[in-house]
Protein backbone atom coordinates (compact mmCIF):
# COMPACT_ATOMS: atom_id res chain seq x y z
CA UNK A 1 0.00 0.00 0.00
CA UNK A 2 1.25 3.51 -0.68
CA UNK A 3 2.10 5.65 2.31
CA UNK A 4 0.77 9.19 2.50
CA UNK A 5 2.86 10.91 5.15
CA UNK A 6 3.80 14.26 6.57
CA UNK A 7 7.11 15.44 5.16
CA UNK A 8 9.22 14.73 8.26
CA UNK A 9 12.68 13.10 8.44
CA UNK A 10 11.59 9.88 10.20
CA UNK A 11 8.94 9.21 7.56
CA UNK A 12 11.36 9.99 4.73
CA UNK A 13 13.87 7.55 6.23
CA UNK A 14 11.40 4.71 5.82
CA UNK A 15 9.42 5.82 2.78
CA UNK A 16 11.87 8.00 0.94
CA UNK A 17 14.56 5.42 0.26
CA UNK A 18 13.50 4.89 -3.31
CA UNK A 19 10.46 2.97 -2.16
CA UNK A 20 7.98 5.57 -3.29
CA UNK A 21 7.98 8.87 -5.06
CA UNK A 22 8.21 12.10 -3.11
CA UNK A 23 4.79 13.02 -4.42
CA UNK A 24 3.05 11.31 -1.49
CA UNK A 25 4.53 13.55 1.20
CA UNK A 26 2.70 16.68 2.32
CA UNK A 27 3.73 19.71 4.39
CA UNK A 28 2.69 19.88 8.04
CA UNK A 29 -0.77 21.42 8.32
CA UNK A 30 -1.33 21.67 4.55
CA UNK A 31 -4.74 20.11 3.97
CA UNK A 32 -4.70 20.77 0.21
CA UNK A 33 -1.39 18.87 -0.20
CA UNK A 34 -2.81 16.02 1.90
CA UNK A 35 -5.88 15.84 -0.32
CA UNK A 36 -3.70 15.81 -3.44
CA UNK A 37 -1.50 13.05 -2.00
CA UNK A 38 -4.51 10.90 -1.17
CA UNK A 39 -5.83 11.24 -4.70
CA UNK A 40 -2.41 10.44 -6.21
CA UNK A 41 -2.09 7.38 -3.97
CA UNK A 42 -5.20 5.76 -5.42
CA UNK A 43 -3.41 4.79 -8.63
CA UNK A 44 0.06 4.31 -7.16
CA UNK A 45 1.98 1.10 -7.98
CA UNK A 46 5.25 -0.16 -6.51
CA UNK A 47 8.26 -1.87 -8.01
CA UNK A 48 8.27 -5.38 -6.40
CA UNK A 49 12.07 -5.30 -5.99
CA UNK A 50 11.88 -2.06 -4.01
CA UNK A 51 9.20 -3.55 -1.76
CA UNK A 52 11.45 -6.56 -1.09
CA UNK A 53 14.44 -4.31 -0.35
CA UNK A 54 12.48 -2.23 2.18
CA UNK A 55 11.07 -5.34 3.89
CA UNK A 56 14.61 -6.66 4.29
CA UNK A 57 16.06 -3.33 5.44
CA UNK A 58 13.48 -2.91 8.20
CA UNK A 59 12.98 -6.56 9.17
CA UNK A 60 13.31 -7.57 12.81
CA UNK A 61 16.40 -9.63 11.99
CA UNK A 62 18.18 -6.80 10.17
CA UNK A 63 17.32 -4.25 12.85
CA UNK A 64 18.50 -6.66 15.58
CA UNK A 65 21.88 -7.10 13.88
CA UNK A 66 22.24 -3.34 13.50
CA UNK A 67 21.48 -2.77 17.20
CA UNK A 68 23.91 -5.51 18.23
CA UNK A 69 26.66 -3.94 16.13
CA UNK A 70 25.90 -0.51 17.57
CA UNK A 71 26.01 -1.77 21.18
CA UNK A 72 29.22 -3.68 20.51
CA UNK A 73 30.76 -0.51 19.14
CA UNK A 74 29.61 1.48 22.19
CA UNK A 75 31.05 -1.06 24.62
CA UNK A 76 34.45 -1.24 22.90
CA UNK A 77 37.32 0.24 24.90
CA UNK A 78 38.36 3.74 23.91
CA UNK A 79 41.67 4.06 22.11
Amino acid sequence: KPVVATDLPPFREICGTGFQDNELFFSVGNQKELEDCILKSLGHAFNPQKVSDIRHRFSAETMSVQYQNYYTELSAPLK
